[in-house]
């Protein structure tokens, strides 16, 4: 098959205008700003923490109130129609994956999707212009699953600009009813998308999003830590989110949408670096729903080291700050309901926290120089039963989720209290990254480097391929 190259058509502006997201970001920055100084001086002024701590309090409890709530109540049920059946278009971005992309590829050819006989999806897999052999690899993958495996060239004057780019170019190729998302390091159960598509049948319904492990968690103390924060805790937190009516999250890889759903909202923002997140927020504003499906499993790759680690949250956070300046205002007018409102709004909110614990610590440093004694009327019992609290919340998901013994379980709760330190260097520097970027933004994807599965076994079993036409 002859190696499919894209070319934009003169009706295609394949860098939409941003004005109006840029305006935004240029608001919300300094609005961040003038919070962050206003707090600090207010509190040096009125030599009080109390506004600070209630802060935080409130954001504690409400983690304790949605960790508590999904691990001692069961899960909420939704409708589904096990008889819908709509041809799903599977895209997988890739830019530079040669270490992973054809073990992905392979994983999602064994899905157990078919109908009248035929596999019931396609593949397309979306180089980037990359500068290793993924296009190579790709090409070859679909002469041997011909008309089902399509390789999709990006040129250098269209590629690097973002994932939300690809996926939207892609979204021009697909020709299924359904847009299946994955990584270029995913790998799936074959039930993967029997599992998921009967909850995407409601016509409220716009998307669906699977359950993220980790594969590769026993590389290091680093990956077994983001085992435990996807495993548990954001696993934890999407469940509790359902039982409450609340937000519940596209995380960007293991998704399903409706293609309907896309069009309605002008398919993924180009200018987020986290346009998973962006999406859940357009559906939200059209009153559209997403569900979470924890029984359909998917694997991904953890970064292994502290310096990949930091940038993949610096920019995850820059992606959650421009959510805060894009949707803040538009959520008072969203159609969802208001629970769901309030919800997305401590979602999105809480990455502005280190920068208010950055300024307890001011006034910590402050106090130690002698500068300024402060004061609190909330007494101090308060904040350590709170933490006591929160911790031993952590500990029983950790213990029904992930560990089977409860000791390792207050270990592992434990150990992610610092792990989640890393937030606080991130979230500053995201607010860097969005001045830096206020023009745009560039793929600064994570690096996959194809690290084997605990065991050195895959949790989907590779068999072998047989083509049904």
């Amino acid at each position: 098959m002859k190696r499919l190259i894209f070319t934009f058509s003169e009706d295609f502006e394949p860098l939409p205008r941003g004005d109006l997201y840029m305006r935004n970001w240029i608001i919300g920055l300094i609005l961040l700003t003038l919070i962050t100084l206003a707090t600090l001086m207010a509190g040096i002024h009125y030599r009080t923490l109390d506004f600070l701590q209630l802060f935080m309090l409130f954001f504690s409890y409400y983690g304790i109130i949605l960790i508590f709530a999904c691990s001692v109540l069961k899960p909420r049920e939704f409708e589904k129609d096990e008889s819908y059946s709509p041809f799903i278009s599977i895209i997988v971005p890739a830019r530079n994956e040669e270490h992973v992309i054809e073990k992905t590829i392979r994983s999602l050819l064994q899905l157990d999707y078919y109908k009248e006989g035929k596999r019931n999806y396609e593949i397309l897999v979306m180089d980037d212009n990359s500068s290793d052999k993924t296009l190579e690899i790709a090409q070859s993958l679909e002469k041997e699953f011909e008309g089902i495996v399509r390789a999709i060239h990006r040129t250098p004057d269209i590629a690097g600009k973002g994932k939300a780019l690809v996926l939207n170019h892609a979204l021009t190729e697909a020709r299924g009813e359904g847009i299946a998302v994955f990584d270029a390091d995913s790998r799936i159960e074959p039930d993967f998308f029997k599992r998921m598509v009967p909850y995407m049948a409601p016509g409220k319904v716009a998307a669906v999003q699977g359950r993220v492990r980790i594969y590769n968690k026993d590389t290091n103390i680093l990956t077994s830590l983001q085992d435990d924060e996807f495993t548990v805790l954001a696993h934890v937190y999407q469940l509790s989110k359902e039982l409450i009516g609340g937000m519940t999250g596209l995380s960007g890889n293991g998704q399903i949408v409706k293609k309907s759903a896309l069009d309605l909202v002008g398919a993924w923002n180009w200018l987020s670096p986290t346009e998973d997140m962006d999406l859940t927020f357009k559906f939200m504003l059209e009153g559209l729903d997403v569900r979470y499906c924890p029984d359909a499993v998917l694997y991904q790759e953890a970064v292994d080291t502290p310096h990949a680690l930091l940038r993949q949250r610096v920019r995850w956070a820059e992606g959650f700050l421009k959510c805060i300046f894009d949707y803040t205002h538009k959520l008072f007018f969203a159609k969802a309901d208001i629970i769901k409102k309030a919800d997305g709004y401590v979602s999105v909110i809480r990455v502005i926290i280190p920068f208010f614990v950055w300024v307890g610590y001011i006034y910590g440093m402050l106090a130690i120089l002698g500068q300024v004694e402060f004061r609190t009327d909330i007494p101090q019992e308060i904040n350590v039963v709170s933490s006591w609290i929160f911790y031993g919340v952590m500990v029983v998901a950790m213990w029904r989720f992930n560990y089977d013994n409860l000791l390792m379980a207050g270990f592992r709760a434990f150990g992610y209290s610092f792990y989640a330190i890393v937030w606080l260097a991130a979230s500053p520097l995201a607010f860097i990254n969005c001045i830096r970027h206020i023009r745009g933004i560039y793929w600064d994807k994570t690096e996959h480097k194809g690290r084997s599965f605990h065991g050195g076994e895959s949790p989907a079993p590779e068999k072998k391929i047989l083509m049904v036409r």
